[in-house]
């Protein structure tokens, strides 16, 4: 067989803190090349929304990275391998994060028939969705410092580049946990000013609510694992056991990933503009409102009248 398969222990001067398993990265790559296969699939459908191709192309970059894993279990001392095997699997993570930025972008462009910016968010959407993207890029750029570092042959930069994950991750944390305030307060007032977008689960706009807040919660997940991972350092049991990081950072991210490989948020959203023009739907919203009748209007200009004609 294959003297890469045959490697099963780690070597005397390994950089590893374990040996990848094969099954494990093999079944991993798989599920991400065919996510992201299947979400190319839809990017090209809606290939005039160019953003759609980066979920994708994170996705194939994940996959990229477990085979570099496999890879790995015979190249032990490789710096190059171990940096570009760390960098591929982390960063995606970011690519996923902005993707679902811009989808919250999308959406709100969606119901925000009346053309007021703000009405159905917190904060402007333009600002916001700029803000996020900002944050994702920062810490791509965090991440690509401290991946050079965890292959070097000095401790203490080993512990940096470990800090700096650290740090990257609760960047993530932060950013992406305001995101999902600004999500949910967006859902909330969408159900209360516009009756057009009424809960309904043949409701595109509710669904795509709905799905991104489910692949939030798993995103989540994933950075609360990362943050203790590394809150424990290199030689922590997180650090050196492969099936937490399979199982609470891979598999988590599979698993939110592929809700939009059933229902593509940008096609979705895409037909339903078409079917529904934002000039109706903003109809709808202001013939909901309640409106007073004419007895019911204060007589000023009358008033003001009688007054004149008393003086």
């Amino acid at each position: 067989m294959n003297s890469h398969i045959l490697a099963v222990t780690l070597q005397p001067d390994s950089k590893l803190t374990y040996v990848p398993g094969i099954a494990a990265n093999a079944g991993m790559a798989g599920l991400y090349a065919v996510l992201g296969l299947g979400h190319l699939f839809w990017a090209l459908r809606t290939k005039q929304t160019r953003w759609g191709f980066l979920l994708p192309f994170a996705e194939i970059h994940e996959a990229a990275g477990f085979v570099l894993r496999i890879i790995l279990r015979n190249n032990q001392k490789s710096s190059m391998l171990i940096i570009a095997a760390e960098l591929l699997v982390i960063m995606p993570t970011a690519g996923f994060m902005a993707f679902n930025y811009l989808v919250y972008g999308k959406l709100i462009e969606t119901v925000d028939a009346s053309g007021r910016e703000g009405r159905y968010t917190l904060l402007p959407k333009v600002l916001v969705v700029k803000a996020l993207l900002a944050s994702a890029i920062i810490a791509v750029l965090i991440q690509t410092g401290a991946g050079g570092m965890l292959s070097s042959d000095k401790n203490n930069l080993k512990n940096l580049g470990n800090t700096l994950l650290l740090i990257s991750v609760i960047e993530q944390a932060v950013s992406y946990g305001i995101f999902i305030i600004i999500v949910i307060s967006s859902f909330v007032l969408v159900q209360r000013r516009c009756p057009a977008f009424a809960w309904s689960y043949k409701n595109p706009v509710m669904m795509v609510f709905v799905l991104m807040l489910g692949t939030s919660l798993n995103i989540m997940i994933r950075t609360g694992f990362r943050i203790i991972q590394y809150a424990g350092g290199r030689d922590g049991k997180l650090s050196t056991t492969e099936y937490y990081i399979i199982a609470f950072d891979a598999g988590v991210l599979a698993a939110a990933n592929a809700h939009w490989l059933a229902y593509w948020p940008i096609l979705r959203l895409d037909n339903y503009i078409a079917g529904s023009s934002p000039s109706q739907l903003h109809l709808e919203e202001v013939n909901s409102t309640p409106q007073r009748s004419y007895n019911d209007a204060p007589m000023y200009d009358d008033d003001v009248v009688v007054r004149r004609y008393a003086a």
